[in-house]
């Protein structure tokens, strides 16, 4: 079900400037796959741009198209020699706005392509007023041959758009029953994420169940196995070392060595360089205490909402599936609860800036130490500090629940700017409410701040 473009203002501000600027503009623009790159820079382009989707065919075919291409806005192009350099020069010389997307499609078939720009650019393009936009789903190629200190493009972009996932705000139409109940819109959240291509699959008459179902568990739905497509698509070696750790992530593994012993890894050494890969690919993450003032070893954790949800109840398991008639409902359902309950924590932290608008939140985040954590922390730049909890529970959150953050949250050992004193705040997140005696202590006590999940979504979707 195709729905209109939405959101990503701040992008197309950026590529609509470079099309304007009166100087020579390379804008590079990627990130992981279905986050809707394409879609993006096709939004924003001007009328008379050159536009070409690189195709898996030879070095000559894509040349030849790129020019077939080019011909409808520019029929010069014809009269020249199948040469890159000779193309791309002339349409310098135009102040041409030229895309071609998916360019690693053309380094996979000649591997002097890289090079070749980047002589073109700095002979020539670099004197023009054309704006040269590279776009790319693979990140290992787009890193390798631009972005990274040893690219020969390296240096040359002066635009770089690393494409993420929509937020919920933006997400949130997309999802079943979306408009009637912000549990529903965590739950989707919590499965399908912000990823467009992911969202524009979605069916918005159909429960949240009947769309997993549909697209996830069935065995030819679009989203079935969707991880290893991405892995394979990267072209990793030793896939299912990639795999066992995405798996290990997925149920609750966070440490090195947690993940190490989960996924049968000898050492923490190799799991290292398969993390980085992993996080190059955009599909993990590391975090630290938000003080960032500590040693302590970091966490892992996915990114993508979907290789959670796959690896933690889809992996391996489609004959047995495959038996049911309502999977989701029989097998899923009964451990939904506290799986949702790790991404209520992230949507927390997300909502805290809004929860308390008036800018002065600096970083946000976690924190940890050997006794104990915080699902959210937030350091004000006036010296308040929010510790919180979040429970998706069917209990209300009680008296315990606040002296269990208060304890931990008087732990923080953090000094505001310009060493103003710590204003300690406390905050609760719960899907069930909170018992009588507790909501008295906060309409009496300033510090305490108690927010159900309607007002965690409300804030980020207003």
């Amino acid at each position: 079900m195709q729905r209109a473009f939405v959101d990503r203002t701040a992008e197309l501000g950026r590529l609509q400037a470079a099309y304007d600027s009166d100087d020579p503009e390379f804008v590079v623009v990627l990130g992981r796959r279905r986050v809707g790159k394409s879609a993006l820079v096709r939004e924003s382009l001007p009328e008379d741009a050159v536009y070409y989707q690189a195709t898996r065919d030879t070095a000559s075919l894509q040349l030849s198209d790129f020019r077939d291409a080019a011909s409808s806005t520019y029929p010069g192009v014809e009269r020249l020699r199948d040469d890159w350099e000779a193309v791309l020069g002339y349409l310098g010389e135009q102040d041409a706005t030229v895309v071609i997307d998916e360019w690693p499609f053309l380094v996979e078939a000649d591997e002097t392509v890289p090079s070749r720009f980047q002589r073109l650019w700095d002979t020539e393009l670099s004197e023009t007023a054309a704006t040269l936009v590279l776009v790319g789903s693979s990140i290992s190629i787009m890193t390798e041959k631009i972005t990274e200190r040893d690219a020969p493009l390296y240096g040359r972009d002066t635009v770089r758009l690393d494409l993420a996932p929509l937020s919920l705000g933006d997400a949130a139409s997309f999802y079943p029953a979306s408009t009637d109940d912000p549990t529903a819109v965590l739950e989707s959240w919590s499965v399908f994420g912000g990823t467009p291509f992911y969202l524009q699959l979605l069916d918005p008459d159909w429960s949240l169940a009947r769309n997993v179902n549909h697209h996830v568990v069935a065995e030819h739905g679009r989203l079935h196995g969707e991880p290893e497509t991405l892995l394979q698509a990267e072209g990793v070696r030793r896939p299912e070392r990639y795999t066992s750790i995405l798996r290990a992530v997925a149920d609750g593994n966070r440490t090195t060595s947690e993940i190490a012993n989960y996924a049968g890894l000898d050492d923490t050494g190799s799991l290292w360089r398969y993390a980085e890969r992993l996080k190059q690919l955009r599909l993990l993450a590391e975090d630290q205490p938000v003080t960032e003032e500590t040693t302590r070893p970091k966490r892992y954790r996915l990114q993508e909402p979907l290789f959670r949800f796959w690896f933690r109840f889809c992996y391996g398991r489609t004959e047995q599936y495959a038996a049911t008639d309502d999977p989701f409902d029989e097998l899923i359902r009964p451990a939904f609860t506290p799986y949702v309950g790790r991404a209520f924590e992230r949507v927390c932290r997300d909502a805290l800036p809004a929860l308390f608008p008036d800018g002065s939140l600096g970083r946000v985040g976690g924190w940890w130490d050997d006794d104990g954590e915080l699902d959210v922390v937030g350091l004000d730049h006036g010296g308040r500090l929010f510790g919180g909890e979040a429970k998706y529970e069917s209990e209300p959150m009680h008296q315990g629940h606040l002296e269990a953050v208060r304890r931990r949250t008087d732990r923080v050992d953090w000094t505001p700017p310009g060493d103003a004193a710590v204003d300690r705040h406390y905050c609760l997140f719960s899907r069930s409410g909170f018992t009588d005696s507790l909501r008295e202590t906060a309409a009496e006590r300033p510090s305490v701040h108690l927010f159900s999940v309607g007002d965690v979504v409300d804030a980020l979707t207003d």
